[in-house]
This record gives structure tokens, C-alpha cells and sequence, in this order.
């Protein structure tokens, strides 16, 4: 991968070459259009969106937290199921191909990707991810392409490691900046109440978690740094104390 930094007014952007050899990671670079107008999100989007929701983090916009929580965790859950399946074929690549001359492994094929993406730390993860998920998958089929791997068995660990990177670049694409502040939120204010309707009509949140607008905006006005926890909260946790969990 090559990077070239591009500094001008406004957003620093960076010109980025990404070679990538399997067709898993071509399209979680690029994205694509789904019939019915529902796109997956490539690094471009992704880029762009976890840039945005990062500046509005820092404007103490809860809904921005909450969003790069979710990337977070996503990108956690993915990084996890990279090692598990190197731990679990990496070692019977190394027994199978090390110090053999007769079974000849072949060659990648790359193909290099350029787009112009903000400077991101969010942009960097997903990066990272995508090669290593690049090198894994091919590794996956050539095993299979050697006979070494069941096809059925390869596929059982290359769709869902693709299908937890794209579900953690499509994320931010349930949030827009609403120009609502935690402060907003604890005072219930105008701007507060058409910000969580607003969130809430994209299914930003699961609403079965609470009772109506103003739980909401207790929900996401009461803490004071990025809610981590929250995610594992379930009705149950969550109205404990209230007396009754309100449909």
C-alpha cells in the first residue's frame, strides 16, 4: 500500500493506493449499490462519515460517541475473528508448505485501488483491516484451490470475517450530525427532541429499549464520556430502579 499525503484548506485528505489481491477486500474498498437504493458503504463513505462523526464527538455531540462506539466494537469483533482463524489454519498452512518444492503455491494477484479519503484514525483501522483480511482469505482459497481446505469449510470463516468488516463501515451510515449537544439532551430541549426523532426514524437505536422521546434523551444526556457500556444494556438494566419498564 502506498500513502501520499495531501495537506490544502479544510479537511486533510491523503491520495491512497491500496493493492489488494482477492475479491472480498475489492469490494469492501469500493463498496457497492444494492438494488432498492440501499448501498454498502466502501472506505471512501466510511472515511468521510467516521470523520464526520469524530469532529462532532469532539462538539460533545452524544449521537457522534455513540456511532464510533459501534465502529469500535466492530472493529474489535473483526480483529478477534482475524486471529482465531489464523490461530486455528495458520499452523496447518506452515506444516503443509514449509521446506516443500513440490506443491507450488500461487502467486497473488494485485490490483491497485486509488481513491482520496480524510485523514482519519477510523479510516486507518478499516485499512488495516482490509489488507490483513485480504491475506487471510487468500491464503483461505488457495489451501482450497490445493485441496489442503474444504471449500464449504473456507467459506464458514471468510463470510462472516467480510460480513463484521462491512457491517462496521455501514454503521455510520445510521447516523447524521444533528447539531445536538449532551447539554441539549439533559435539558430536553427543541433541539434534543427533533435530533432523537430524527435518529430514531432511521433506526439508529432500538427503541423497544425505552419508553418514548424523553428516556432518550435521559439515555444519551447522562453520561459524561463515551457510553462503552451502553451497548450491553438491555430494557431490563436499563429501567431497573424505575418500577416498571414502560412499553
Amino acid at each position: 500500500m502506498k500513502v501520499q499525503s495531501v495537506t490544502g484548506f479544510g479537511t486533510a485528505r491523503a491520495s491512497v493506493h491500496v493493492a489488494a489481491c482477492t475479491r472480498q477486500a475489492r469490494m469492501l474498498l469500493r463498496g457497492r449499490n444494492k438494488a432498492g437504493g440501499l448501498n454498502i458503504a466502501g472506505l471512501q463513505e466510511f472515511a468521510s462519515q467516521s470523520w464526520i462523526a469524530a469532529r462532532m464527538s469532539g462538539c460533545d455531540d452524544p449521537f457522534a460517541d455513540y456511532v464510533l462506539v459501534q465502529v469500535e466494537t466492530g472493529y474489535k469483533e473483526a480483529v478477534k475473528r482475524l486471529r482465531d482463524i489464523k490461530s486455528l489454519h495458520l499452523l496447518q498452512w506452515r506444516e503443509t508448505f514449509s521446506g516443500s518444492a513440490a506443491v507450488a503455491v500461487p502467486t497473488a494477484r494485485f490490483r491497485s485501488i486509488r481513491m482520496r479519503i480524510p485523514c482519519s484514525i477510523h479510516a486507518s483501522m478499516a485499512i488495516a483491516l482490509i489488507l490483513q483480511a485480504d491475506g487471510i482469505i487468500h491464503m483461505l482459497q488457495t489451501m482450497v484451490g490445493l485441496g489442503v481446505l474444504g471449500r464449504g469449510d473456507a467459506y464458514r470463516e471468510i463470510d462472516p470475517l467480510v460480513s463484521g468488516i462491512r457491517r462496521m463501515m455501514s454503521g455510520t451510515d445510521s447516523w447524521a450530525p444533528t447539531g445536538c449537544t449532551r447539554r441539549d439532551l439533559v435539558e430536553r430541549t427543541d433541539k434534543a427532541i427533533a435530533a432523537v426523532e430524527r435518529l430514531t426514524k432511521r433506526q439508529f437505536i432500538e427503541r423497544s429499549m425505552f419508553g418514548g422521546v424523553d428516556d432518550i434523551c435521559d439515555y444519551f444526556g447522562g453520561y459524561a464520556y463515551r457510553p462503552e457500556f451502553a451497548l450491553a444494556l438491555d430494557a431490563q438494566t436499563f429501567f431497573k430502579g424505575s418500577g416498571e419498564h414502560k412499553a
